[in-house]
């Protein structure tokens, strides 16, 4: 058996030998065939056959991965290198068929990424943001949306979504401040609204309706397809402090940030809800109403007790400060209670009133009516009463008077007279004169220094429209600045000059209506503002606001240097060859502000290159000031002289006065200066 297995193994190996060497033969055979017909590159061993193209389109396709909200790059798309192959080239019924598709170069660079797209894609319409879109992630926040920014581990699911992906928020009340189902306004068929939207009765809260998810973000990366994407892409999550250091960016309504805010700062528990993408179903059912067509009443959100004033805060609600209102469709409402939440407050109750309750006029006791016992020899005083039209109420005696003393005149203070010194400027309230609630003096303001006691006169007051403080040239005017406050005429007016406390204001002193407040307000209208150093023009630093000039360029013309080459005629030698030259470099030219040195001076728009010209070229300017003539920078007729055409003119130039002629002796040519005919 040995014998016989070794026996085979020998004979097997010439086999083996011979069917390769003739494999060998046969490859070389080959190969000098198709080398001699050519189907071989020379040199190079390889066949080079460029597929034909015929019947396809060249479609752009991405050459990375792109980010969403960034600007797509040339090199994205096209590669030098790859030439005609950075395209997919497809047949033409396949691009027909998509229209969608885009084709055009020109309509893909440049062009902001609406969202994340991977390598070796076609570009869509819908990959792009709108032309002219910012870079960034808020470039991702749909036109009338917010963009909001939080933690995801403030609402869970939201990580997960993808840009575009809608969904809502709803939040869970705590127990305590749950919406009581036995208040009067709800038991009346009234609803209650907040941020624009009902409020459930089970303590359930809608904070967002239809919000779109925009991108997830961490400190080093960003993605729109979700939290497995940026998962996958960063390996394992990232944590701070056992939370991830993932954010999320959401659009939402205007109107539904602050709520938003306020329930994570009060840390409720809120929910996501995505809706679905393949139909408007299974969205949270909402009360859809119309606040326009519905009647609303206000109503305490605590309990009142009897006796007591009515405050702001008594009407607000626990979360939001929102004011608790009730909304009644039109036939359900009484037509006694009351709409308008001022005629409520500082109004007085007349019984325990509980949370929910919609008020009418006789919940409050009337005018004069007591709100305490009154004890022997105390002075009457407004929280003693209901109302302020007690003819003592806020009385202050003149001399001492004893108990059961029937007051009369001569026991108090005039009416008028000052209970504490006032300094000027400042406002005299009804606790700083003796004044019953319609005094004229309450709410007016002191011109100077006033000594308690003291009986006010109209002398002493500042005037309607005056200014409080001391205000800049093109500043906007706030209500704080003005004596008249909210019902000032000038509020949001921008000033046209400086004006001093006490100073009455009127339109002189003030930029036209829908000025901006900038020294561009002071810019007459055809003309623009150059801003100078006072030391680049002479004469400017006795200047002030409001001032015109005219600018004068000198400078020396030097004959011989300027007709250097060219011969000078016997007149032109025995003249000057120096002569000056003052060139108008701008006519009228207004100060429109000057503040440490720096002017800010309007020119003509035909002038502003030429004294650009002569700033950057340090030529010596001269500031010529002009009388005097209208008090206004708004003011066009200011900008002529007195008698309407009254404007510098420029010297004529030296050299214009002289000709150059060439002459002809003994074959030589030569240039001759001489001045002109009319001239000598």
């Amino acid at each position: 058996m040995p014998n016989r297995r070794q026996s085979t193994s020998f004979s097997a190996l010439p086999k083996l030998l011979v069917a390769t060497l003739i494999v060998a033969g046969l490859g070389m055979v080959l190969y000098g065939v198709a080398n001699s017909m050519g189907w071989l590159a020379s040199g190079t061993g390889t066949v080079s056959v460029k597929p034909s193209r015929e019947g396809r389109v060249a479609v752009p396709r991405t050459l990375m991965s792109l980010k969403a909200f960034e600007k797509v790059r040339r090199e994205d798309v096209f590669d030098r290198e790859l030439a005609d192959e950075s395209y997919f080239w497809l047949p033409k019924e396949t691009v027909e068929n998509n229209p969608d598709w885009v084709t055009d170069m020109d309509q893909i660079i440049n062009r902001v990424m609406a969202r994340d797209k991977g390598k070796d894609f076609v570009f869509k319409k819908s990959d792009f943001l709108p032309e002219g879109s910012r870079t960034g992630i808020i470039a991702g926040v749909p036109e009338g949306k917010q963009g909001f920014f939080l933690d995801v581990e403030k609402i869970p699911g939201l990580r997960f979504l993808k840009q575009g992906d809608r969904f809502d928020l709803i939040a869970s009340l705590p127990k305590a401040s749950q919406e009581s189902t036995t208040e009067y306004g709800l038991l009346m068929g009234g609803i209650k609204f907040r941020g624009n939207k009902p409020i459930p009765v089970d303590g359930v809260r809608l904070l967002v309706k239809g919000g779109t998810m925009v991108a997830l973000t961490t400190d080093r990366s960003m993605t729109t397809q979700g939290g497995l994407e940026l998962s996958n892409a960063n390996g394992a999550r990232r944590v701070s402090g056992g939370q991830r250091d993932e954010r999320v960016a959401i659009a939402i309504d205007p109107e539904e940030a602050i709520p938003l805010t306020q329930a994570l700062g009060d840390e409720l528990k809120i929910h996501m809800v995505a809706q679905s993408g393949q139909a408007t179903v299974g969205e949270i059912e909402v009360v859809d109403t119309n606040l326009d067509d519905l009647i609303s009443f206000p109503a305490n959100s605590v309990e009142i007790k009897a006796f007591t004033k009515i405050k702001a805060s008594d009407l607000a609600e626990p979360l939001g400060n929102e004011l608790r209102r009730y909304y009644f469709k039109p036939g359900l409402a009484n037509d006694n209670w009351i709409p308008n939440a001022n005629d409520l407050i500082g109004k007085t109750v007349s019984h325990d009133i509980e949370p929910g309750y919609i008020f009418s006029p006789t919940d409050f006791l009337p005018e004069g009516s007591l709100v305490k016992e009154v004890a022997a020899f105390q002075t009457i005083t407004s929280d003693m009463l209901v109302g302020r039209d007690g003819k003592y109420v806020n009385a202050v005696a003149a001399r001492e008077l004893k108990a059961g003393h029937q007051l009369a005149e001569l026991d108090i203070l005039a009416d008028g007279s000052l209970v504490q010194s006032i300094t000027p400027y400042q406002v005299i309230t009804i606790a700083d004169l003796v004044a019953s609630n319609n005094s004229p003096w309450a709410g007016r303001y002191a011109s100077k220094s006033l000594e308690k006691g003291h009986l006010l006169k109209e002398e002493d007051l500042l005037p309607a429209n005056s200014a409080l403080k001391a205000i800049t040239p093109f500043q906007q005017l706030k209500i704080a600045d003005l004596v008249d406050g909210s019902q000032s005429p000038w509020v949001g007016r921008v000033s046209s000059c400086e004006i001093e406390p006490g100073q009455v204001i009127d339109e002189n002193l003030l930029c036209k209506k829908g000025a901006r407040p900038s020294v561009s307000a002071g810019i007459p209208a055809g003309m623009l503002a150059v801003s100078v150093n006072s030391d680049s023009i002479k004469g400017l630093d006795d200047l002030v606001m409001g001032d015109r000039v005219d600018l004068i360029e000198s400078s020396i013309v030097d004959l011989e240097k300027s007709l250097v080459g060219i011969e000078l005629s016997d007149a032109l030698l025995a003249s000057e060859n120096r002569q000056a030259y003052n060139q108008v470099v701008a006519n009228n030219a207004l100060v429109v502000s000057k503040q440490d040195g720096q002017f800010v001076l309007a020119v003509r728009v035909d002038e502003v290159t030429r004294l650009s010209k002569s700033l950057f070229l340090d030529a010596e300017l001269v500031a010529i000031a002009r009388p005097d003539q209208v008090n206004s920078l708004e003011d066009p007729e200011a900008l002529t002289g007195l008698d309407g055409s009254s404007e510098l003119k420029s010297d004529t130039y030296p050299l214009s006065k002289i000709i150059v002629t060439e002459l002809i002796v003994g074959g030589q040519k030569t240039a001759k200066a001489f001045r002109r005919v009319d001239d000598e």
